[in-house]
C-alpha cells in the first residue's frame, strides 16, 4: 500500500489536505546530507522541547478511518507548536519518544509514514530527535496478532534510525554498533543562545548549558529491556563528559519504556502532579536503569510515553537527591485511547541560570494548558 495524503478527508475543524507537506517532505530527503546547526537557548534564555509520544501512524491503512486518525493526529501536532508560538513561548525541539508508527498494520511504507510526521515539523521549521518504541519496527501482521520483541519488520529499526537521522531537521544519531539491537542511544547538546556556530571561538560556548539523552527500550526486534551495555555506555559517556566540560551539566532523558521506579514514585501521590489514568508497564527486567541515572548527579529528569493515559511527574529518589520521572500526553489518534482523555503533547522549559530551572506542562489538542509544575 502506499500512502496518499492528497485524498485524506478534511476534518472538522482541522485542516485541508497539504500537497506543501509533500514537498518538505521530499526536500527534507534530498538535503539529507546537511544537518541542522547546533541547538540554542532562545533570546529570552529559555529552551522548549514539545515531547510528541505514542502517534502510531499506520493503523487501518487500508479503511477510511486510518487516514482521518493520521490526520487528527498531525492536527494535533500543528495545533500544539502554533499555540505555543501565539502565546510567545515558541518551542525549539520536538523528541518523538517512541512508537511514532505502528509496525504491526505497516507492511512496505513505514518511512512515508515517518516522513508525514517530520514533514509536519518542518512545516514548522521545527528540529527533532527520535527514539524508537516497542510498535515502530514491529513486524508486519496481515491477520492481526502481535509481537513486539521480534525481528523482521521490513524496515528494521536500525533502518529506521537511519532514515530520520538523515533528516534536514534531524538531530538523531543512529547509536554505537556495539549496543546492537539497540538503536536510538546519543546524546545531543543545546548550548547558549548565540552559540550555534561559535562553540570555538566563543569561551562561553565551550560547554552545553543542556544534555539530551536518548535511550533504546526495544521493541520490533529487540526485547523491552535497556540491557546493560547500554547503562554501561551511559555512565561511560556521561563521566567522560564531566571530564571533558569541566562541570556536570544538567541532563534530561528520553526513554519509551517507563523505568520500573515510576510504579514506586506514583504511590507518594503527595509528590505527583498529573494525570494516573492507565497501569504502568514498565521493561521487562529491571537492569538498574534508574539506579544509573540517579547516580549522576546531572541527571534531573526522565520523559517517557507507552502508556497512554498517564502524564503525570513525580519527584522520586533517596537519599534527599530526587529525579522527576514524567510521562508524556499521548499526542495522536492512534493507538488505544482512554474516555475523557484528550490528546496533546508535554512541554519542558529548561530557563539557563546558575542552577538551570526546569519546569513544564500539558498542551492539549485545543491549546489548553494543563498540569504546570516545577521540576
Amino acid at each position: 500500500a502506499t500512502v496518499s495524503v492528497l485524498n485524506w478527508p478534511q476534518l472538522e475543524g482541522g485542516f485541508p489536505p497539504d500537497r506543501t507537506m509533500l514537498a518538505l517532505c521530499v526536500l527534507g530527503a534530498v538535503m539529507g546530507a546537511a544537518k541542522p546547526p547546533a541547538l540554542e537557548f532562545g533570546p529570552d534564555g529559555v529552551f522548549r522541547i514539545v515531547q510528541f509520544a505514542d502517534m502510531h501512524f499506520g493503523e487501518g491503512e487500508a479503511e477510511g478511518w486510518g487516514a482521518v486518525q493520521d490526520r487528527k493526529s498531525l492536527a494535533t501536532m500543528r495545533n500544539v507548536v502554533d499555540a505555543q508560538r501565539r502565546a510567545g513561548a515558541p518551542v525549539h525541539l520536538a523528541v518523538l519518544s517512541g512508537d511514532q508508527i505502528t509496525g504491526l498494520n505497516v507492511k512496505d511504507n513505514a518511512t512515508a509514514y515517518w516522513d508525514l510526521i517530520t514533514g509536519e515539523l518542518a512545516r514548522a521549521a521545527l528540529p527533532h530527535t527520535a527514539i524508537l518504541g516497542n510498535h515502530d519496527a514491529e513486524p508486519y501482521a496481515a491477520h492481526g496478532g502481535s509481537n513486539q520483541s521480534a525481528p523482521g519488520a521490513k524496515t528494521n529499526r536500525t533502518a529506521l534510525m537511519q532514515h530520520d537521522a538523515a533528516g534536514a531537521l534531524s538531530h538523531s544519531e543512529l547509536g554505537p554498533p556495539s549496543l546492537r539491537p539497540a538503536v536510538s542511544v546519543y546524546v545531543v547538546d543545546v548550548y547558549a543562545h548565540g552559540c550555534g556556530g561559535k562553540r570555538a571561538a566563543a569561551p562561553q560556548c565551550a560547554a552545553p548549558l543542556l544534555q539530551l539523552v536518548h535511550l533504546d527500550s526495544g521493541g520490533g526486534g529487540m526485547k523491552e529491556i535497556v540491557y546493560p551495555p547500554q547503562i554501561a555506555w551511559l555512565n561511560a559517556t556521561l563521566a567522560a563528559r564531566r571530564r571533558a566540560f569541566g562541570a556536570a551539566v544538567p541532563a534530561l532523558v528520553f526513554v519509551h519504556i517507563p523505568l520500573a521506579e515510576f510504579a514506586d514514585a506514583a504511590r507518594d501521590t503527595g509528590a505527583c502532579f498529573g494525570d494516573h489514568d492507565d497501569g504502568i508497564a514498565p521493561t521487562v527486567v529491571n537492569t538498574g536503569l534508574f539506579e544509573a541515572l540517579h547516580a549522576h548527579r546531572e541527571v534531573r529528569a526522565v520523559f517517557v510515553g507507552h502508556n497512554h493515559c498517564n502524564d503525570f511527574c513525580c519527584a522520586y529518589g533517596a537519599g534527599g537527591r530526587k529525579v522527576d520521572l514524567c510521562f508524556a500526553r499521548h499526542s495522536g489518534a492512534g493507538g488505544y485511547n482512554c474516555p475523557d482523555y484528550p490528546i496533546g503533547a508535554r512541554v519542558i522549559e529548561a530557563e539557563a541560570a546558575a542552577t538551570l530551572k526546569l519546569r513544564t506542562y500539558v498542551r492539549l489538542h485545543n491549546a489548553t494548558v494543563i498540569h504546570a509544575g516545577p521540576l
